[in-house]
């Protein structure tokens, strides 16, 4: 009979943790959350207890089994370097849903292809943390089944077949992770999953700004009284130590000499940066022309860019949208939508939303 245990996912028991990490070090099967599904842990140092897994799954002994880590510095026991993608997709999506199957290197898995995760989840890397080992952690269920998204549906599979469930009731995603595997010219994906092909090409192929290039930042929204102005203050703001960098914003349709609306005014204060002198100006080409990098606040803003632009081809190599340099992947390619004419809560949303980007792209610089 496998032993049941319900923990609170927001303050997890450490006796708990401790207690499941006891049984995967001692060679026991645990099954506990993670942002996806419910994993099904054991420590791969013990070729008895792996045996143990593939049978109580019915899994094809020539799929290896992923492994969990609570962070990307773990792989260092397992891989001498990261190929730049490999890299720029960890920055993205970990921790996170996605798997990255790489070859070992180095370490008791040298030579083996697997896949690694970092999962988006307390318990999860509590549990890793305090184990001490590698966990091989597939999905708690048997293999060619949906993943188990709650304790209830781990224990139609494996009632009886592993030692431990760890209840932390529903998980936050309830899909497995995608899987992929960088090649040499291209991305193959062993599974879909949660995170999609757009999204891993946004994150692959996001600009790479050179230090010491960018002299002038262009902010661009639509009246140039709220979002492009508070993105200028912030930047601003924060490069103040980068004397020779600065930002400046327009509007698609502004007209010109209008000052910010008294809401961009009041957050903007908020943060400690006074934006009450700005006067609004109109996008021109020349001003696209003159600037060393543009950044839309939209989609839409961005073909406009292009289509007043008197050298499209060259000028789309420096247009971007903000949310292309979000530090984390649920905001690629999001619009920043336009606050104008609703409460003082909204204009906070919209200035809390562009603060990691903007911070990112001026530590880019």
């Amino acid at each position: 009979m496998t032993q049941h245990l319900i923990i609170d996912r927001s303050l997890p028991d450490p006796a708990i943790i401790n207690q499941a990490a006891q049984v995967l070090r001692e060679g026991g099967l645990v099954a506990f959350p993670t942002d996806t599904v419910y994993a099904l842990g054991v420590n791969i140092l013990l070729p008895e207890s792996v045996k143990k897994v593939y049978e109580a799954k019915k899994r094809a002994r020539e799929r290896t089994l992923p492994i969990l880590l609570s962070h990307s510095q773990q792989l260092e026991h397992h891989l001498e370097s990261l190929d730049g993608r490999v890299k720029k997709l960890i920055e993205c999506f970990w921790p996170g849903p996605l798997t990255l199957v790489l070859t070992c290197n180095k370490g008791t898995l040298s030579g083996q292809k697997v896949g690694f995760r970092v999962p988006d989840d307390l318990i999860a890397s509590k549990i890793i943390d305090q184990t001490g080992v590698p966990i091989g952690c597939p999905s708690a269920n048997l293999s060619g089944e949906a993943g188990a998204r709650t304790a209830q549906e781990v224990l139609k599979d494996l009632d009886g077949k592993i030692d431990l469930l760890i209840d932390a009731g529903p998980t936050r995603i309830g899909k497995g992770s995608t899987m992929v595997e960088v090649e040499p010219n291209r991305i193959k994906f062993h599974r879909y999953g949660f995170i999609s092909e757009e999204l891993i090409d946004t994150c692959l192929n996001r600009p790479h700004l050179e230090k010491g290039k960018i002299k002038k930042v262009l902010f661009v929204c639509t009246g140039n009284s709220c979002r492009s102005v508070m993105a200028e203050g912030l930047f601003n703001k924060w490069a103040g130590d980068k004397k020779d960098i600065k930002a400046v914003s327009a509007g698609t349709t502004a007209f010109p000499g209008i000052r910010p609306s008294e809401n961009t005014i009041l957050v903007m204060r908020d943060e400690e940066a006074d934006v009450s002198y700005h006067l609004s100006q109109s996008l021109t080409p020349e001003l696209i022309s003159s600037s060393d990098l543009i950044i839309a606040m939209t989609k839409a803003h961005q073909r406009f860019i292009l289509e007043i632009s008197k050298n499209p081809e060259v000028d789309s190599k420096k247009v971007h949208i903000l949310m292309e340099f979000a530090s984390r992947w649920d905001f690629f390619g999001m619009d920043v939508e336009d606050p104008i004419g609703q409460p003082l809560w909204a204009y906070r949303n919209c200035l809390k939303m562009m603060r990691d980007p903007i911070l990112r792209l001026v530590g880019t610089l």
